[in-house]
């Protein structure tokens, strides 16, 4: 069994993320940091807490796991299994960069890395905003002045990423072809479908 949510709460409907800052439709913690809940019984150990940071692109690479089945030899999977680490085999997962994009190539997107997640809002926010949520959970202290280069490291590694997105299949805001337009043809196979990925 899994219990999450694909999105923080709106709080324009008596929702409250407290302590954490912003809503639904926001990259602030309060717009991508949700519950996971899971139960396997007699495979994950009963009331322990997992304090490590994951995304649901993770869940697909932890289904196939868990049914001991493969991807398409041609697909390459965003996410990572977690089993190793819901039953104990592991303490964490290798270091690595969590990303979210909203309203397409113009909306406002971030990485998270380690403690540190860097958003950049663009539009009328052209300054990139640093927070460090292990000091600062609720992002109410932007440290870019204090740490250029791992500004420019992180904006980056955020560019690649989002260079490596091919368009939607559907509809929508930022610029998102119709699910009847005509097909794109990647240069790649292994290029990555764009996605909102929450994390815990």
């Amino acid at each position: 069994m899994v219990f999450t949510n694909d999105n923080g709460g709106q709080t324009a409907l008596t929702a409250s993320n407290a302590p954490l800052r912003g809503k639904k439709g926001q990259l602030w913690e309060g717009g991508v940091r949700v519950p996971l809940v899971m139960r396997w019984p007699g495979v994950i150990q009963a009331e322990q807490v997992c304090d490590e940071p994951v995304i649901s692109l993770d869940f697909l690479p932890t289904f196939l796991a868990a049914a001991d089945a493969m991807p398409l030899a041609d697909v390459s999977l965003d996410g990572v299994n977690l089993l190793p680490l819901l039953k104990g085999e592991i303490s964490s997962l290798p270091e690595r960069s969590l990303h979210w994009r909203n309203q397409g190539p113009r909306g406002p997107i971030s990485i998270r890395r380690g403690p540190w997640k860097l958003i950049h809002q663009r539009g009328d926010s052209p300054t990139p905003e640093l927070y460090n949520l292990d000091d600062d959970i609720a992002e109410t202290r932007d440290v870019a002045a204090e740490h250029p280069e791992l500004v420019g490291e992180l904006s980056a590694a955020m560019q690649i990423w989002e260079q490596q997105l091919v368009d939607p299949l559907w509809g929508g805001r930022g610029g998102a072809r119709t699910a009847d337009a005509a097909p794109k043809k990647n240069s790649s196979p292994r290029k990555k479908r764009q996605a909102s990925g929450n994390s815990k």
